[in-house]
């Protein structure tokens, strides 16, 4: 047993990485052991790997943003392997995967959102920012597997990704104005109170 994971495969990843680095899927003990030897770092997280692959062999990702306790579809990547960026999913090269793409934001409140209503507001509760996004997939059985949670941090990727764009410029208008609709909110309740 590792850190409380009682069967590989496991994933890993160093503490406080992003975009991937240093993460990797561990089979067994063996592969631990070669995987820390190659490490400087000191501390990882590690998860238990859970095959989130659809019955065509392809693994699907999708990233959710949420503004003020409502989800909206920010993008989604389709590839061959688990480990899966918007950029290493090579969706720009691809038609089939963009209309996918499209498809999965035209029909998320009907759909995806729809689907996991309950588990998409319980993360929405426990997290309880204003403006984060997560990361996650849809297991075979139908469940929601999620990956990681944050708020956007400049410098890195984790928002929405500029290929996005190229998609459905009609959702990201969509989020944009709930940002905005969102602040203005917050101003008019804050001059409200100042009243």
């Amino acid at each position: 047993m590792v850190a409380g994971i009682a069967a590989f495969p496991i994933i890993v990843r160093p503490r406080g990485s992003h975009a991937g680095v240093g993460l990797a899927k561990i089979d067994d003990r063996e592969a631990m052991a070669c995987y820390l030897d190659q490490r400087q770092e000191e501390e990882f997280f590690i998860a238990r790997f859970v095959d989130y692959s659809g019955d065509d062999g392809l693994f699907r990702k999708y990233r959710v943003v949420f503004v003020d306790g409502e989800p909206y579809a920010c993008h989604m990547a389709i590839a061959d392997r688990w480990d899966i960026w918007y950029l290493n999913a090579k969706m720009s090269e691809s038609a089939d995967k963009r209309l996918e793409e499209e498809t999965f934001m035209r029909t998320f409140d009907v759909g995806f959102a729809h689907r996991h209503h309950a588990a998409l507001a319980g993360v929405a509760g426990r997290i309880g920012l204003d403006y984060f996004t997560v990361d996650c997939a849809e297991t075979r059985s139908g469940s929601l597997l999620i990956f990681e949670a944050g708020q956007y941090r400049r410098g890195s990727q984790y928002g929405f990704h500029p290929r996005s764009f190229l998609t459905s410029r009609r959702q990201m208008r969509k989020i944009f104005d709930a940002f905005v609709a969102m602040l203005e909110r917050r101003v008019r309740r804050g001059r409200e109170q100042a009243a």
